[in-house]
Formats: C-alpha cells, sequence, structure tokens
C-alpha cells in the first residue's frame, strides 16, 4: 500500500487556522513559529524543517513514538508563515539543539499568535446541560482542555479603534457589514469578543440618538473548509 501523501501548505487563512486547532485538540501544545524571509523559497525551507525533524510519520509510527515516550511533530504553512508543533515528550537532541529558546507551550499561558489570531488551551468552564451525565444537577465544571481560538489583543485593540471612531459618523449599513465580513471565523470566544464590541458601539452611538445596532450581523456559524486544496482568489480574500 502506497504511504499517504503528508500535507502541510494551507490554502487560506481560515484553513490554516482550523489545521492548527486540530492540532492543538489532539494534544500538540508545543510550537516554534517561523516567518520565510523576502528572497527564500519557502518550499525550500518546508524541505529542509521537514527532513530535519523527520516530521513525514505515518499513524502507526506516530502511535508507536508516543506510546514509548517521544514526542511526535507536525509543520504547518500558509503563505510565508509556518508553524512547526509537537506533543510531549523525550525531544530529539537536534531540535533542542536548534530550538531550545523558541518552543512555547499553549498551556502556559503563550498563546500562538497567527494572521490575527490567538490560539491557547485553557480548562474549560462548565459543561453544557446536554452533555452532563444524567440525574445530574446543577453546575458541572469541565476538566479537560480546551483549545481557545481569539483575536489576538493587538488585532482586537486596532478593530475596536476603528469602529469607535467612527460611531457617530457611519451608518447602521456600514456596521453591519463590516461585522459580517470581520475576517475572522466566529469561534465561540470571538463571537464574544464582537458581541462585547457591539455593545460598546451602540453605546458610543445611543447619546446621538442614532439606531442601535442588531446583533445578528454577527456569523455564528462556521462554514466548512478543505485546508489544503486550492481555492479562487475570491476564497482567499474571504477567507
Amino acid at each position: 500500500m502506497a504511504r499517504k501523501e503528508y500535507r502541510y501548505v494551507a490554502t487560506s487563512k481560515a484553513g490554516f487556522i482550523r489545521q492548527l486547532v486540530n492540532y492543538a485538540r489532539h494534544g500538540y501544545v508545543f510550537y516554534v513559529k517561523g516567518h520565510v524571509r523576502k528572497g527564500l523559497d519557502p518550499e525550500r525551507v518546508d524541505d529542509k524543517l521537514l527532513g530535519l525533524y523527520d516530521v513525514r510519520k505515518t499513524d502507526a509510527q506516530r502511535h508507536w513514538r508516543k506510546k514509548n515516550g517521544n514526542c511526535n511533530f507536525q509543520y504547518l504553512r500558509f503563505e510565508r508563515t509556518w508553524v512547526l508543533l509537537l506533543t510531549p515528550g523525550e525531544q530529539p537532541a537536534e531540535f533542542m539543539k536548534r530550538e531550545r529558546n523558541n518552543i512555547r507551550n499553549l498551556e502556559r499561558g503563550e498563546p500562538l499568535a497567527v494572521c490575527g489570531y490567538s490560539i491557547c488551551r485553557v480548562m474549560g468552564d462548565f459543561i453544557r446541560n446536554r452533555d452532563k451525565p444524567e440525574d445530574t444537577t446543577g453546575a458541572v465544571r469541565d476538566t479537560k482542555r480546551r483549545v481557545r481560538v481569539q483575536i489576538s489583543k493587538s488585532e482586537f485593540k486596532e478593530l475596536k479603534g476603528e469602529f469607535l471612531r467612527h460611531a457617530r459618523t457611519r451608518s447602521e449599513d456600514w456596521y453591519r457589514l463590516k461585522f459580517y465580513h470581520s475576517g475572522f471565523e466566529p469561534y465561540a470566544p470571538i463571537r464574544k469578543q464582537l458581541l462585547d464590541l457591539l455593545r460598546m458601539v451602540n453605546a458610543a452611538r445611543a447619546p446621538h440618538g442614532l439606531p442601535k445596532i442588531k446583533p445578528d450581523c454577527i456569523r455564528y456559524r462556521i462554514e466548512p473548509v478543505k485546508v489544503f486544496e486550492a481555492v479562487s482568489e475570491a476564497g482567499k480574500q474571504a477567507a
């Protein structure tokens, strides 16, 4: 049986974030982030990192490595930004020699900031009623770590500045379009950030008798995305 091709080049920002979230959910909590400098061929950087750390592994090989206490690697690139992720476990000497000072931990207050997003792993809040064990009443703490995806602090600050700066001059339709096409996939924490921003905008508009912007302009559904398949230019812009 032919070995399954290892795919690592995301074709859209939405797909890039979706795949990073997927890796984080599956225990890839450590990461090294880099950028391909101008003048360098991204594919040459890919080949170097994939070969240097022997990233290409089958599921069976990854299972065997985990069982024997070794870490596993995943590699992902979008345009000129690349991320090398790894699980807990013994790390190759060559990797530690090169990257010791660059390794970050998603569970230790070191979120991965890429493409305006911030990704980390945190303890869950409370289990939803529909997911509680039978005959359980009251609030039940979630004891599992969950992936949290937010708009990064710097990006949200910029977004907030723009939206509040125009609170008295822009129309309701302008804001509805801006919120709907915010450029961020509506993961739950991002929806909360946008709803908070919407409340700030409405509070700034209210004293001037301007119409209130309804929250139905915020997207709630995350659209399916094919991470590694080619997308049209229009699709890239939308993502």
